[in-house]
């Protein structure tokens, strides 16, 4: 599907959260990061994962500052 799909088709249990989906697939994102699940399992249409924010932040090793060994 297309951005323009989208605009015409809203997706969404909740229709305020349809804008943030048009702008992911707008642009070109590859995830959505919420704690609010349910409402964007129509994201994995358009190929973008959707995640919690403690999710994306172990993916990307983010959880805590590296340290420097003495």
């Amino acid at each position: 599907m297309e951005y323009e799909d989208v605009l015409l088709c809203p997706r969404l249990a909740d229709v305020k959260d349809d804008m943030v989906l048009e702008a992911a697939v707008n642009g070109q994102c590859q995830c959505i990061v919420t704690w609010n699940l349910r409402d964007f399992a129509a994201a994995s249409s358009f190929g973008i994962q959707v995640m919690t924010p403690q999710t994306f932040l172990n993916l990307n090793d983010l959880t805590e500052p590296k340290r420097k060994q003495p």
